[in-house]
Parts: structure tokens; C-alpha cells; sequence
């Protein structure tokens, strides 16, 4: 062995390049405690380095990967036992590293991912391309004992291998995984960082949102509990604490936040945890013996944790430290940090420079060449403005293509969506909360703002927003403060998503170049004139816009008569004469029956009506409970719901589950059964339920099973059908944005009225605000009952109801109608433009009388 080969404490000098060596000159790099011999070290400057037990891994600064195998000795020594063996992989470049217990991962720059199991031996290695995952640019990757994470560009996160424990955050404790399988709970959220342990993982959103899941025996996922989990579980304890960077262990977990400051929890039997104690930590922990220094690096060994401090210079260790990884003299364990061993002579040019790494019972510290070292692109696709000015620069030119695969990328992910618009100024983004996004909303308006510059931009960025995992409504993604999580289209205002639906329809009608869809019915015989219609129809009709004709009627359709015949025939289907929806009295709202009848195409026409109503803008009010709008969404309903629906059974399921004495349970007498709407039959709502007793070990289960029944397998036909017609009479996508609330709101309008706002609002035509005409109309106005105000909306507008926003936002126009006698003339409205055509009646009680014979003639038409 060399005189000039490392070993823990031990100085080495910086070796000269030889003039004629094409090789650069390698980097000063300690291992603890391994001794590496001078034919074992590549020649290089180092990357990345990696040390699982039985091997080495190092990545060079040119892309190149070797491994050196080691061996330990009884002492708990180390040394190299080969000279350096080649990643074969042709052309290609590495840019990251991961090692599990037998295999490793290596990561190309272009984002292909490749495998191999490692045999020790003299061979070279040759990894396999991961051919689930050549489709996707891979960004990070990440290895546990048995298990693997991978973080893609469009910031889906994928798992494979063992998962006895949940590691892998499938939301089920399935057998193992060979092949990477998306783990869904988190595809809305933008993660930074995915690092694996043992057998747990553990992910960090660009908000600082720490996501825990798998084994928990120690505590380490920080929960409070030692419950293992198989879904991603927020970690609550680490809420607004700015966390920047995760590091696992064996079993314990290391968090660093912005300021500095290091956090450990789990497994701290060998003092890994920093705390001058080996007891578990089940929540994280401020490491105290660091405070007041900033650290800039932590990384975490099998039982043993790194600190580095930019500052001082130091790497502080603590944890196992038998076989002399601590590199801090004595071979022992350490409960609280304490610098290691560097040799002094040998410094880096730059402090920062220094890294870290921690493997199974070995740590190393190594110098980077700040010129040679390029960091490759870890973050998911996020929308950035240079970005933006390349779209619209290209949004007509041969390069398009790029643009709408930029758009495509970032669009069709809700997680690139949800990290594009973030507020960094002030570290806002670190606040996220239910009640605050963490997202820097003029950004999002200035971008829309600037998009309209380019029609073919936006189409692209609309269409592709209701794609991908935004059409499979996963609605998933930064933590609240309670836990819980805030929906994935709350990216976007609620203004927004209207204009991008308004825009869709625009697009898909091309107004002036298709001729619209025309629709006419009689009064009298509306809904048997609208089913005899739509059933003719095809489905390339609904792509144009609708015009209503009401036979025999004057009037052209500019959105007012669409709107009049929305109101009047949802009103008619609805109610109970119609015998057609199931009624609930004590909330006044409907849902659909349990029996489905034979041949009926009738809940899909109704699908076809109601899908018509959004995409041309108009409303529909059918009395849905919200449960609809989430189904609509692809999201489940709950006990919540069935309270909205039926108040009087959601109240007896929670008397049921607030009961606390069994036999009062079973005095009730129930059974896993239900009997039907129409008391014909019983239905088992388990497998053979109707011997199955509910008890107090089993209610919970028996609420879920009937709100499930009441919502999706009683109705499972009868929703089927109106889903289809709803895609049928909806042609657009970008409805997918909304969250629940909002698409009912959109569909419905609201009936919550401030009829300040609306004589606030007010716009005039001829007429001053201070007019005469206009204050007694106003006056007149405002004595009006409720119901005649809802009548004037439905007389100007063609419905009772706002539309989205309230009042705040609803902006009607007073016109000078100037006649030749105005006492002899009604009020005309001109429903698409919300105007009111106002004669300057003499006096009051004239205008009161005209403008009350106007609106009490919608009455006819059932839109009192």
C-alpha cells in the first residue's frame, strides 16, 4: 500500500496531473472506516459516492460509475479486495446513484433508468434499461433495503420491489412489486425530494410537506405512534418548519430546514438521534447540541447520522460507531454530535463544497471541483416565464411541436401544475395551509394574461389541464394544517377555470364557421319535444352551440331562451309529478331510485340535458346533492354527504356510531341488509349480510357499506347511463378543473342574493344614475317580495339564479327606451345581455304596474 492512500485520520496529498494524462487529477475523499489502497482509488473527480455494505459506488464528474468491492473484517476494518470495476453502459451518462442491500440503480442525464444486481468478482458490471419506466424522464431515484422509489419530470412518483411493511405506498399491504407502480395518493403533490430507508420512505413536496409511509416500528416515520402505514401520511409535527432536505436511516429519519437546523426521529438505540440518549423518538426532535449553527448537509447511515457545518468546516457524527464509521477516535457508540477526524492540510477551495455520505456502517466526506461539477436537473417540469416567452414566441411557428411537448409535460400533471405557481419571495410557499394556498396568484393571471396573446397556446394548455391525472380527478395535493389535503385544482381561481371553460367552448364551436345546434319545442309538450330530439341526434352535434326555439314564439336565441328552457325543463323532471328521481322531503333535494327501469333511456337523457347546460353556459338546477357533482369527478361520497341528502338517516348512522354500550347496539336489531326504496326486497349490503348482526366491533363498517349502497351500487346502472349522456352533451374538458363546489355552482348558479350588489353594479344607457326614472325604479324595486326579485332575474335573464361569483360579480344594464307614450309600454329585457329596456314612465305607480305585469308573465312559463 502507498504511502498516499487514505485512512481515517490520516492525511493524504493532492495528487499532481501528469502532463501527459488525459485523466483529471482526483479530489482528496475519506472513508471511514474503510482503508482504500492506492490501486483500488480511481483516478477523478467524484460526483456521487455510495457505500452499502459489501461495495462501493462512485460516480466520476465525466459520467462514468465504478464500484470497488470491500469486505469487513472481524474488527469491524475494512478494506478494498479489487481494483475498480466499470459500469459498462456504453454512451451513456450517469448522473446519479442509488444502492439497495443487492442491487443498484443508475440514473442516464437524458432520465433512462437501468438496473443490476450486484455480484462481487473482477467482471465489469452491465446494467439493464428499466424497460416499465423507458417511457418516462426519470429525475431522482432512491433505494432501500429491498424496496425502490423513482421520481419522474412530470412529478409522478413510482415504487417497486418488497413491501411487507406499506414501504412502497400503495395504499394496501399487496405482495412485492416487481415493477414500478405509481403511487397515487401523491400525484398531486409537487415533490423536491424522495429519499427511501430500511423499510420506509419518506417525500418532501416543493412546500416543505413531509410525507411519511412503511415500517414505523421506532417511530421513524415521526407520527407520534409506532403504527406502520402503507399511504403516504403527512407528517403534521413538521408543518410551516421549512424543511429543505430528508435523510433516512435504517430506522430513524434526519430532516434539515432552511435556517440550519436538524430534526431526528425514530430508532435511537445507538444515539443516531443526537439527543444524548438512546430512547425512540416518535415525533421529530430538534437536535440541540447543533443549535446555533447552521448546517448545510445531513446524511443518515444504518444506525449513525452526519452533520456538516459549512462555517467551522466540520462534519459532526454521531450514532453507531464500533466499527470506527464515526471517524472520531474511540470505536464507540456517541449519543450527541462530535467533529471528525479530517485530516487538516488537505481543504477544498471552497467550504461548500464539501460533501457527505452515510452508508450501512461506513461514512465518507469528499471535495468537489466547483467547475467540473454540474448538478443534473432534479425538480419535476414546472412553468417558468422564459418558458412562457418561447411558448408565445412559437405559438405559430414550426417549432410548436416543442412547445405543446413542454405543455403536455407540465399540463397534464397536476403535481408540474400545482409547483408552477408558487410564491418563493418571503418563503410564502413553506405556509401552506387550508386556508392558505402558498400560490402567487397574479403569477397565475399575469400567465393567462400573456397566453391569450396565442389561441393555440391556450387551447393546448386547456385541453390538456382535464387529461392525464386531472381527468382521473386524483384532486390531491399539499398538506393543511389539520392533515388533511387542499384540492388539486385550486391552482387556479375559480374565475380562471370559467374563462378556460368559455375558451374551450369558443374553440370547439368556432363560432361563425359551424352552424349551431338548433332545438325546438313547444311549450306545451317541452320535455317530449326535447327527448324526441335528443334521441335523434348524433353526438358530433353537441359539439355546436345550442339555439332553443319556442315554437310559435318570436325571439332569437342569443342565451336567453337556452337559459329559459334549462330552467323551465329541469324544473319539470325534477319534481315529483315526473315520477322519475327518487324525493328526499326533509332536504328537498332528489337522487336517483334504486330500481331501474327496464329499457329506459331516460337518466341518460337527462345526462345529455344537464351536460348541455355547462358547456353552453346555462343553468340547470335539478336539486343534486353535492354527492352527484363528486361522483361526476370520480370521487367517493360520504356520511357528510348522505347528511346533505337525507338528514334524518345520516342522524341515525351517527347515533349508531356514537353508541358506546354493545348491548344498546344490539337492541337495535340491525343486519348487513337494507330494504329497497320501494319495500319490495332486502339487499344484502355484505356478502351474506342479512346473518350478519351489527355490532359495536363492526358498525363502522356497516355505515360505509350503506352510504355506499345508497350513493354507488343501488344506483350503479342508473348513474352509468347519466354519466355517458352528461359526456355526451358536454364536449369540453376543461369542467374536470373544478373542484365539487364549484362545478354545482356552475351548473346550478346560486341562490344567494344581495340585492344591494346588484342596484350597486348597475350599469345605464341614456339614463344618469341620479335620473328620476332611475331612483323610482330602484324604490319601486326594492318593495318587491322575494320572489318577484327571483322573477325579474328569470324575466331579464332567463333564470332566478346567479351565476358564479353572487352578486358581486353580476352586472345588469338600464336602457333609455324612449316610445312614443311610454305609459303604454312594458319593460322589454334583452336576456343575453342582461339589459333592461326602461320607458320614462310619468309616475311611479305606472312603472309599478307595467314592470309588475312584465315579470308576473313568466309565471306561465314556470320560472316563478
Amino acid at each position: 500500500m502507498g504511502k498516499r492512500s487514505l485512512s481515517r485520520g490520516r492525511r493524504r496529498e493532492r495528487p499532481e496531473r501528469s502532463p501527459d494524462s488525459s485523466e483529471p487529477a482526483a479530489f482528496p475523499w475519506w472513508l471511514f472506516p474503510a482503508r482504500i489502497c492506492q490501486r483500488g482509488s480511481p483516478r477523478g473527480r467524484l460526483r456521487q459516492v455510495l457505500c452499502p455494505r459489501g461495495y462501493l459506488a462512485l460516480l466520476l464528474s465525466t459520467g462514468k460509475a465504478v464500484v470497488l468491492d470491500t469486505e469487513e473484517r472481524e474488527n469491524g476494518a475494512g478494506s478494498c479486495t479489487s481494483k475498480p470495476r466499470d459500469v459498462e453502459l456504453g454512451n451513456v451518462r450517469v448522473c446519479s446513484l442509488a444502492c439497495g442491500t443487492s442491487y443498484m440503480l443508475f440514473l442516464s442525464s437524458e432520465g433512462k433508468l437501468y438496473e443490476q444486481v450486484y455480484i462481487a468478482g473482477p467482471h465489469s458490471l452491465q446494467p439493464s434499461l428499466q424497460k416499465s419506466l423507458r417511457e418516462k424522464c426519470i429525475i431522482q431515484v432512491s433505494c432501500g433495503k429491498h424496496h425502490s422509489l423513482a421520481l419522474s419530470k412530470d412529478g409522478q412518483l413510482f415504487a417497486w420491489g418488497e413491501n411487507t411493511h406499506g414501504q412502497l405506498g400503495l395504499e394496501d399491504w399487496c405482495s412485492p412489486q416487481p415493477k414500478p407502480k405509481l403511487v397515487r395518493s401523491l400525484g398531486g403533490s409537487p415533490l423536491a425530494l424522495i429519499t427511501a430507508g430500511g423499510e420506509h420512505s419518506v417525500a418532501l413536496s416543493v412546500s416543505g410537506a413531509v410525507y411519511a409511509w412503511g415500517r414505523n416500528s421506532a417511530g421513524q416515520l415521526g407520527l407520534g405512534h409506532t403504527n406502520s402505514l402503507c399511504c403516504p401520511t403527512f407528517v403534521a409535527a413538521l408543518e410551516q418548519q421549512k424543511t429543505v432536505f430528508v435523510s433516512c436511516g435504517e430506522a430513524h429519519t434526519a430532516v434539515l430546514t432552511k435556517d440550519g437546523q436538524v430534526m431526528t426521529f425514530g430508532a435511537g438505540g445507538y444515539g443516531q438521534l443526537g439527543h444524548n440518549s438512546t430512547r425512540n423518538e416518535l415525533r421529530p426532535r430538534l437536535v440541540a447540541e447543533l443549535f446555533g449553527v447552521r448546517v448545510s448537509q445531513v446524511a443518515c447511515g444504518r444506525s449513525h447520522t452526519l452533520a456538516y457545518v459549512p462555517s467551522l468546516g466540520k462534519v459532526y457524527s454521531f450514532g453507531a460507531g464500533e466499527q470506527g464509521q464515526l471517524g472520531t477516535g474511540p470505536e464507540c457508540k456517541q449519543l450527541v454530535p462530535l467533529p471528525m477526524e479530517l485530516p487538516g492540510s488537505v481543504t477544498c477551495t471552497s467550504e461548500e463544497l464539501y460533501k457527505i455520505a452515510a452508508g450501512g456502517n461506513q461514512s465518507v466526506v469528499f471535495c468537489l471541483d466547483k467547475e467540473a461539477e454540474k448538478h443534473p436537473d432534479m425538480k419535476i417540469a414546472t412553468v417558468e416565464e422564459s418558458m412562457v416567452e418561447k411558448w408565445i414566441a412559437h405559438g405559430n411557428s414550426k417549432k410548436l411541436q416543442k412547445t405543446k411537448n413542454q405543455i403536455e409535460q407540465i399540463f397534464s400533471s397536476v403535481a408540474c401544475v400545482n409547483g408552477s405557481f408558487l410564491k418563493q419571495s418571503k418563503d410564502e410557499h413553506f405556509r401552506t395551509c387550508m386556508g392558505l394556498s402558498g400560490l402567487d396568484m397574479w403569477a397565475v393571471r399575469l400567465f393567462f394574461e400573456k397566453l391569450k396573446q396565442k389561441p393555440r397556446v391556450v387551447q393546448q394548455v386547456n385541453r390538456l389541464s382535464g387529461m392525464g391525472e386531472r381527468a382521473r380527478a386524483l384532486n390531491v395535493t399539499e398538506s393543511s394544517s389539520s392533515g388533511q389535503q387542499w384540492q388539486s385544482s385550486c391552482i387556479f381561481t375559480r374565475q380562471i377555470k370559467c374563462w378556460l371553460h368559455d375558451v374551450d367552448f369558443l374553440l370547439m364551436t368556432k363560432p361563425g364557421i359551424l352552424p349551431p345546434h338548433t332545438l325546438p319545442v313547444k311549450r306545451e309538450q317541452l320535455v317530449a319535444d326535447a327527448w324526441f330530439h335528443l334521441k335523434l341526434k348524433e353526438g358530433s352535434v353537441f359539439q355546436r352551440r345550442l339555439e332553443v326555439i319556442f315554437v310559435g314564439e318570436p325571439g332569437i336565441d342569443s342565451g336567453g331562451l337556452s337559459s329559459e328552457f334549462f330552467t323551465i325543463i329541469s324544473r319539470e323532471l325534477s319534481c315529483p309529478k315526473a315520477n322519475i328521481f327518487r324525493q328526499f322531503e326533509d332536504s328537498g333535494l332528489v337522487w336517483f331510485p334504486s330500481h331501474d327501469p327496464a329499457g329506459n333511456d331516460t337518466f341518460f337523457l337527462i345526462g345529455i340535458l344537464l351536460g348541455m347546460a355547462l358547456y353552453n353556459a346555462c343553468k340547470a338546477d335539478f336539486h343534486f346533492p353535492l354527492a352527484l357533482y363528486k361522483k361526476l369527478l370520480n370521487m367517493q361520497p360520504t356520511l357528510e354527504d348522505l347528511k346533505e341528502l337525507s338528514p334524518t338517516v345520516e342522524r341515525n348512522l351517527q347515533f349508531l356510531l356514537d353508541e358506546e354500550d354493545d348491548a344498546d347496539i344490539e337492541d337495535w336489531n340491525l343486519y348487513f341488509n337494507v330494504i329497497t326504496s320501494q319495500e319490495e326486497s332486502v339487499v344484502d349490503l355484505v356478502e351474506n349480510g342479512s346473518n350478519i348482526p351489527v355490532l359495536k366491533h363492526n358498525r363502522k363498517q356497516y355505515v360505509d357499506a350503506y352510504v355506499n349502497y345508497v350513493f354507488n351500487v343501488s344506483v350503479k346502472k342508473q348513474f352509468a347511463d347519466f354519466f355517458s349522456g352528461f359526456l355526451r352533451g358536454c364536449q369540453t374538458t376543461a369542467w374536470r378543473l373544478f373542484l365539487p363546489e364549484e362545478l354545482q355552482a356552475v351548473i346550478c348558479g346560486s341562490a344567494e342574493y344581495n340585492w344591494g350588489d346588484l342596484e350597486k353594479n348597475a350599469q345605464y344607457m341614456g339614463y344618469e344614475r341620479t335620473d328620476e326614472a332611475i331612483n323610482n325604479f330602484w324604490t319601486m324595486f326594492h318593495q318587491l317580495s322575494e320572489e318577484l326579485k327571483k322573477n325579474f332575474l328569470a324575466f331579464l335573464t332567463g333564470s332566478n339564479r346567479i351565476p358564479v361569483g353572487g352578486m358581486e360579480h353580476f352586472v345588469i344594464i338600464i336602457s333609455d327606451y324612449q316610445p312614443e307614450d311610454p305609459d303604454l309600454f312594458y319593460p322589454v329585457a334583452n336576456t343575453c345581455s342582461r339589459i333592461l329596456h326602461l320607458p320614462r314612465y310619468s309616475n311611479i305607480k305606472i312603472l309599478q304596474e307595467k314592470f309588475l305585469r312584465a315579470i308576473k308573465s313568466y309565471e306561465k312559463f314556470g320560472l316563478q
